[in-house]
């Protein structure tokens, strides 16, 4: 694990609805597989739909997006496949989302928006965001597609 992707998985974990795995290995029978630098099961869910989510995550500060545009990718086009493993290992409830959640520089992400294109619609949150001083530990506000406040 690097440096920021525990700063990361503290910033997700600091709404108490979200558990967190970190360097998650998805490896579905007869599929690809990947690791992901965390996986986030949000017991809150987004506004209105009072169900949970989980949140495939994935940090980067690198400069070059093609890595993550690639990954993004290959994960959102295998979101069925992700889910029905992660259905079989985790017993999540089957109406749950299952969505990918970049960290990444601001500078980068309107790079990475413009590289996926229309059809790919990852959560993104900026890197300068998730800095410790910028949230209480243990309470920071819900992100916008969350229902409630902590």
């Amino acid at each position: 694990m690097d440096y920021y992707q525990g700063v990361v998985s503290d910033y997700i974990a600091a709404d108490r609805a979200t558990f967190v795995s970190n360097e998650f290995w998805i490896n579905p029978k007869g599929g690809p597989e990947w690791f992901i630098d965390a996986l986030a099961i949000s017991l809150s869910g987004p506004a209105g739909q009072g169900q949970g989510r989980v949140y495939l995550c994935e940090v980067t500060y690198s400069a070059d997006v093609a890595k993550i545009v690639k990954k993004v990718k290959a994960l959102s086009d295998n979101l069925d496949l992700i889910k029905s493993f992660l259905l079989e290992v985790s017993n999540i409830p089957e109406e749950w989302d299952v969505k990918v959640w970049l960290f990444v520089l601001r500078d980068n992400a309107a790079k990475i928006r413009e590289r996926l294109g229309p059809a790919y619609k990852p959560k993104i949150t900026h890197l300068e965001d998730v800095a410790p001083w910028r949230y209480s530990k243990g309470y920071r506000e819900r992100d916008p597609d969350q229902n409630r406040r902590v």
